[in-house]
């Protein structure tokens, strides 16, 4: 269960530190907010001791063919261009989002800061990046197999 009071305390530092919102949780554990057209939401639901981060980036319908989910989850690829974040597909919401789990144990308020700092960025540079990374994706054809298998020794 996170501390509510020590998230809260570090949500009222954010908004003294940046000065331009106010950050609060409210009775459900949730803190919304946009930066520009990215829409970012934290919750820290009551009965788990973590801090999710999530924000939608893109609507399923704009995603023209599988060549551009594929373009999609180059971006996911050991998490470099994500900061560590991932690329998932909320089909409940039908949209790309891009989400961040944390233990609150491991964090300080620097810490807190840094993390969800370095989300938002990441999430406002990817709500860009992923559209011009779909302009005319062609659907993929599939390579053709090999002629022959490579055949495994057995490892006994």
């Amino acid at each position: 269960m996170v501390q509510a009071t020590s998230l809260q305390d570090w949500l009222q530092q954010l908004s003294a530190d940046i000065g331009i919102f106010t950050f609060e949780l409210n009775q459900n554990g949730v803190c919304s907010f946009d930066i520009g057209d990215t829409t970012i939401v934290l919750e820290a639901p009551a009965d788990e001791n973590v801090i999710i981060l999530y924000s939608p980036l893109l609507p399923l319908t704009d995603i023209p063919n599988d060549a551009a989910y594929r373009r999609i989850l180059v971006i996911n690829y050991l998490c470099r261009d994500t900061a560590g974040a991932t690329l998932a597909i909320n089909d409940r919401a039908g949209t790309v989002c891009l989400n961040a789990l944390e233990n609150p144990d491991r964090f300080d308020y620097a810490a807190f800061k840094t993390w969800l700092v370095s989300f938002v960025d990441t999430a406002s540079w990817l709500q860009n990046e992923i559209p011009a990374r779909l302009v005319d994706t062609e659907p993929a054809t599939p390579a053709a197999p090999p002629t022959a298998f490579f055949q495994p020794t057995a490892f006994a």
